[in-house]
């Protein structure tokens, strides 16, 4: 009888441990984010009379293609970074269980990632709906 009692508790324990953060618990943003997105620059909160918005454009070569559950990045066209992605209920954004920011902006041109440190955010702009 011992064996059972400890051989349900076992299996119960296992089936509630799936973390539902690891879940796409946001599927408007997830539907907005379905294509492929470059890295157009990114927003400094340090005050710079050059940029009076913040916004220093830098395309670097990073595009993001998202799925409906993977990801693909590629830098300068050579193969960066795959896997899958989240998009939690209060927009973070995480690529393999990584936090990569919050979504601040998704519209269907632009998608704007606040930094987790809280400084800063990384602009990105739509170039193909797949």
């Amino acid at each position: 009888m011992k064996k059972i009692i400890i051989l349900f508790t076992l299996f119960g324990l296992l089936s509630c441990s799936e973390n539902s953060e690891n879940k796409n618990t946001n599927p408007e943003l997830k539907a907005k984010l379905i294509g492929t997105w470059e890295n157009e620059g990114y927003y400094d909160d340090v005050a710079n009379p050059d940029t009076p918005d913040g916004f220093y454009p830098i395309p670097n070569g990073i595009s993001t293609t998202y799925t409906n559950e993977t990801f693909n990045s590629t830098l300068s066209g050579n193969p960066h970074e795959s896997g899958t992605y989240t998009i939690s209920s209060d927009s973070l954004l995480s690529h393999n269980n990584e936090l990569i920011g919050k979504i601040y902006l998704l519209d269907n041109s632009k998608l704007i990632i606040t930094i987790p440190s809280g400084y800063g955010a990384i602009r990105y702009i739509k170039i193909n709906d797949n």
